[in-house]
């Protein structure tokens, strides 16, 4: 007999409708045994994964509710207490049925993979049109048109430094266009700009990393949950117990690893460290020539309060800056050449997608991509409640704090900061996260948290 247990959650309603049912709605909510969906900074839009049970011969075809791949299904998840939804309506498109297990021969297990509704319909409206705007305002068009993708729009960063535009796009998607504007996009200090969803409002986000981990909202700091750190170690919960989260195992990461951090060698192929950048202007023949550095950039995201500071040093912990090669810094060295033609003012006061004359915004796209690859270096992949998350409705795209335990044995006896892991240990980023409900169980999610630097603060 199985035991309830009290959830932050429920699955209020989930209900499958399609043209073919002849206006009659199938309400399975009692029949999902499982939901997973996935959110990540890179995609504007979620997925996921839904277990259905069948025992009335629902899906055998003999009914009205036969699967095709084009239903729609409205999916609402409450508190616990009621007083909010953690997920509002939101429909998604079944695009398969994954797999369908039998337990027995009255009786099967359907898994239907889902896709946000806009991004399901985004496949249908290939398109190409002359648009004009900066970078964000571009992409807010697509997104809000009712013709294209026609969902929210949540652009909470100020706009790229890239001056206006006049675009025509080349017979995309409007998700495929959007992410062509995306990675023509950077910040004053090279960063680039993120478009991706999360589980609390259905809709495209538009995001710099400045933005994100350079004094931008921590959920460990959320008003409603006061400080919470997340820890692999029981001993830090009780050491600090009093000031932290009054639910102590919503605090603990279930499982952690750590895998292929600092591969500085990965990013010296990308051209992450050092890069020689060109771009000859075809209407002038004038070339142009830049140098990336990665240590010139970093210190300038320390400078610009991006990436934390100590004792006039940066403290970002991705390039070695200290070790040489045949009497030379790594990051003096050019491992990556990127070259390319434009055409100034071809549109006279608007920019084309390629116009960059200016060498700070040509090194600016490559700055971004080097964040982009750094960022990879320096992950970790944790098993964890969602209490917290849930709380403060916070999602990828947000920082969290994260305090790991050191290695040490003779540690043993020690408390407090004397325990902390201080390399490991610190603000991340939320990169991706799946969120697994299972029926009368605590939510869980899995995640991976990426940082540039040593950020822990005591």
């Amino acid at each position: 007999m199985s035991t309830h247990v009290q959830t932050p959650w429920k699955l209020s309603r989930v209900v499958i409708t399609s043209e073919r049912f002849k206006n009659q709605p199938l309400d399975v909510t009692s029949l999902v045994s499982n939901l997973t969906l996935f959110e990540n900074i890179e995609r504007p839009y979620l997925t996921g994964n839904i277990f259905i049970l069948d025992d009335s011969g629902l899906f055998d075809g003999s009914g009205l509710y036969d699967i095709r791949g084009t239903e729609t299904i409205s999916v609402t998840i409450e508190g616990n207490d009621k007083s909010f939804n953690i997920m509002e309506e939101r429909k998604f498109k079944i695009t398969s049925i994954k797999s369908e297990a039998k337990g027995n021969d009255r009786s099967a297990v359907l898994v239907f993979t889902l896709v946000d509704e806009y991004y399901f319909n985004n496949y249908l409206k290939r398109f190409s049109k002359s648009l004009k705007g900066t970078p964000g305002k571009i992409i807010q068009n697509i997104v809000e048109s009712e013709q294209l993708l026609n969902t929210s729009f949540y652009g909470w960063s100020s706009d790229a430094t890239q001056s206006k535009m006049k675009v025509i796009i080349p017979y995309l998607t409007p998700l495929g266009a959007i992410e062509w504007i995306r990675d023509r996009s950077t910040t004053s200090n090279g960063s680039p700009y993120f478009t991706y969803s999360n589980l609390y409002n259905q809709g495209v986000y538009w995001r710099s990393l400045d933005d994100m981990i350079g004094g931008g909202y921590s959920i460990n700091n959320d008003p409603y949950a006061g400080y919470f750190p997340f820890t692999n170690s029981t001993a830090l919960v009780n050491d600090a117990n009093e000031r932290w989260f009054p639910e102590p195992e919503d605090q603990i990461i279930e499982e952690v690893e750590f895998t292929d951090r600092h591969n500085l060698l990965k990013l010296i192929r990308t051209g992450a460290v050092g890069s020689e950048i060109s771009n000859l202007d075809v209407n002038k023949n004038i070339p142009d020539r830049s140098i990336y550095s990665s240590k010139i950039h970093t210190d300038t995201l320390s400078t610009n309060g991006i990436i934390p500071i100590e004792n006039n040093k940066s403290k970002q912990n991705i390039i070695d800056d200290i070790s040489l090669v045949d009497g030379l810094p790594i990051h003096y060295y050019q491992s990556r050449y990127f070259a390319q033609l434009s055409l100034d003012k071809v549109y006279g006061k608007y920019n084309s997608y390629y116009d960059d004359a200016d060498r700070v915004k040509l090194r600016h796209r490559v700055e971004s991509m080097a964040l982009k690859n750094m960022l990879q270096t320096n992950a970790i992949s944790c098993r964890m409640n969602v209490g917290l998350l849930f709380s403060a409705q916070s999602g990828v795209g947000d920082v969290a704090s994260f305090v790991f335990n050191s290695n040490n044995s003779s540690n043993d006896q020690a408390s407090g900061d004397e325990i902390i892991d201080r390399e490991k240990s610190g603000d991340y980023l939320l990169y991706s996260i799946s969120y697994n409900f299972t029926r009368n169980q605590k939510p869980i999610c899995n995640v991976k948290a990426v940082k540039l630097a040593n950020n822990y603060n005591q």
